[in-house]
């Protein structure tokens, strides 16, 4: 016998064996900031969420938006993931970097967000190991995956001695 958000739901809409079986969308309604959402019963999740479709993907693994560049393999729960990923292989980047003197432009806003912290003074991140500072979480991220040995991967370019931390 199994509790009730884990009982057999319908199959895979993906076809994937190893999501053959997941429990049917649990959820409750509640009312957040005067909004009316749903509360996930996911064991372990309790997320408050508006589109609970989309957001049950996140359990389940369905990405049913595929990549439409040939040979791109890539798959996404959500049409907007897809169109953002798509601008890659288009080159197509419409974030552009406001500070005077800089033309870079980035596809995803996210990508912007993290230049601009450059352009300024204030480093946001202490290392709690070495008291380095870092101006980007990102740049903060790799330097502790430093400290904990994470896997160093070597540039595949011939001569190149530089080495990357694995995310």
């Amino acid at each position: 016998r199994m509790c009730e958000p884990c009982e057999p739901g319908p199959p895979s809409p993906t076809g994937d064996p190893g999501l053959a079986e997941y429990p049917a969308p649990r959820w409750e309604p509640v009312t957040v900031d005067g909004k009316r959402k749903r509360r996930c019963l996911w064991p372990g999740c309790g997320q408050d969420v508006v589109t609970m479709k989309v957001h049950w993907r996140k359990h389940t693994g369905e990405q049913p938006f595929a990549c439409t560049f040939p040979g791109c393999t890539k798959a996404f729960s959500t049409a907007g993931n897809r169109q953002v990923h798509e601008r890659i292989h288009s080159l197509s980047k419409p974030f552009k970097c406001s500070f005077p003197d800089c033309d870079a432009s980035f596809a995803t806003r996210g990508n912007l967000i993290e230049h601009t912290q450059r352009h300024g003074d204030v480093a946001r991140f202490q290392c709690t190991t070495c008291g380095a500072m870092f101006k980007t979480q990102s740049d903060f991220g790799a330097h502790v995956r430093y400290h904990n040995n994470a896997t160093r991967t070597l540039c595949p370019w011939d001569g190149c001695t530089r080495a990357f931390v694995k995310k």
